[in-house]
């Protein structure tokens, strides 16, 4: 029904009146001719009904020959509508123009979203598509998209492959981390590898799921040793090769030591700020709200947003900086406040180090130094750890 009520609105419909000796004649000569009226309703000696515009001259002839009269109460739909403003060409003008404007923004692409695996940037992701020419507000080509992840795969040794894909205005640029230089050298079937040691120590345990172990429990060792071979020989005096795996922990030995100056330079960040709001919208910036002037010594906090309807981009963006003024003064720590800093870093360190389950410390040994300018905090670690590293060895050199 909402579908027969808009296409009489698009080619218009009119309501009329008759009245008059046989207004019965009336409805039995449009009937027999295909004249379709509707929404009919008597009011005293008047008849009211709607009828398509183009078979209005005709229901007025047959209104005559009936001896009735027909009057157009009412016009609706579109023609009505344009002939009423005909001498309005500003309006057709203006609604060409959206038209054209929409269709316009709609090619374009307006928001880039980007999924980067970690370790890499993605503001310089961003960076090298504008350089080749895929930005927001760029018209949307399936040809040179193609093209652009092609060149950024490329250009770029630490993607492997670059997927961008375009939903309206919205694109999505999917990226894969591409595998290391070495690793792709060797990454085949002929892989051979041996495990070396990072660091000196005292071998406490070992695991070797492929390859040759060369050291024993209890042996000590030094950096770069050979620990794994990834050669065999076998019994037949053949050879065979090995991508060796595994690991082999030992007791090693460490000094840090955590230093901080007597006097430092201290920034105290004022509570006065003074603010800028820029909005962009369809790729143009705006400036919206400037409270106040940037200080000369100023630290700017950089905010942005984005805006969506129905969980959708809309190309209505706004960015906010706050600029807050901060002076530089000299502060002297003593001797208990440089120590529980240290001390800190170095549970921070211990965080750090200790991370993984590969590295446990056995002991510590912690001393504070104070020197002349500074003071120091001298630790002496016995730690167990997984000491191999991979050495790969190409093919070409043992056959």
């Amino acid at each position: 029904m909402l579908i027969v009520r808009f296409l009489r609105w698009i080619f218009g419909y009119s309501e009329i009146c008759v009245n008059g000796r046989f207004p019965e004649r009336f409805l039995n000569l449009a009937s027999r001719n295909g004249i379709i009226l509707w929404d009919l309703r008597s009011e005293k000696e008047n008849l009211f009904a709607s009828i398509k515009r183009k078979e209005t001259k005709t229901a007025l002839i047959f209104a005559k020959k009936t001896e009735c009269q027909l009057i157009i109460v009412k016009e609706h739909g579109l023609p009505y509508f344009c002939l009423k403003y005909r001498h309005r060409s500003g309006l057709l003008i203006g609604a060409i123009l959206s038209s054209a404007l929409c269709c316009f923004i709609s090619c374009c692409i307006w928001n880039i979203d980007i999924h980067a695996p970690a370790g890499i940037n993605e503001y310089e992701i961003r960076q090298e598509l504008a350089q080749l020419g895929f930005h927001e507000g760029i018209i949307y080509c399936q040809d040179q998209v193609r093209d652009i992840e092609t060149k950024l795969s490329m250009n770029d040794k630490r993607i492997s492959w670059v997927s961008i894909n375009v939903a309206g205005t919205n694109a999505s640029v999917e990226l894969s981390a591409g595998i290391p230089a070495v690793q792709r050298e060797n990454n085949n079937e002929k892989t051979v590898s041996n495990l070396k040691s990072t660091a000196d120590g005292t071998v406490t345990r070992i695991s070797v799921r492929k390859g040759s172990s060369i050291v024993k429990t209890g042996e000590g060792v030094h950096k770069g040793q050979l620990l794994v071979s990834g050669i065999a020989e076998l019994p037949d005096g053949s050879s065979r090769f090995y991508d060796s795996d595994g690991e082999i922990y030992a007791s090693t030995y460490r000094i840090l030591e955590l230093s901080v100056p007597k006097n430092i330079d201290k920034t105290i960040i004022d509570d006065n700020y003074s603010e800028k709001l820029n909005i962009t919208f369809f790729g143009i910036t705006i400036p919206a709200v400037f409270n106040g002037s940037p200080y000369d010594k100023r630290i700017i906090r950089t905010e942005k947003y984005r805006s969506n309807i129905l969980d959708q981009d809309i190309p209505l963006k706004s960015q906010r900086e706050l600029f807050f003024s901060y002076e530089e003064t000299k502060y002297n720590y003593n001797k208990t406040e440089a120590e529980k800093l240290l001390r800190n870093r170095f549970q921070l360190y211990k965080l750090f180090v200790t991370g993984s389950s590969d590295t446990r410390i056995l002991s510590e040994n912690i001393r504070l130094i104070e020197d002349s300018n500074s003071y120091r905090l001298r630790i002496q670690l016995t730690t167990e750890e997984n000491i191999c590293e991979k050495s790969y060895i190409s093919v070409k050199e043992i056959s």
